[in-house]
């Protein structure tokens, strides 16, 4: 049925950006973290370098009623 499908397609889409956001949080915590002293002088020799933030829509779909 049309309508279940859409219920189910919000869900899935309310547990993507729940699950982006989360993953944001974490990346912007990370680079916060290998941008204080003295972490800062512990990795000057690694290759680790900023966690990239999911720019992904931010609005749902709008569906078709």
């Amino acid at each position: 049925n049309f309508k279940e499908l859409q219920a189910q397609l919000e869900g899935t889409e309310n547990r993507i950006s729940v699950e982006r956001k989360r993953f944001n949080d974490t990346a912007r915590a990370y680079n916060t973290a290998i941008r204080t002293f003295p972490v800062t002088c512990l990795l000057a020799c690694s290759d680790l370098t900023n966690a990239h933030i999911l720019n992904l829509r931010k609005e749902p779909i709008k569906h078709l009623r």
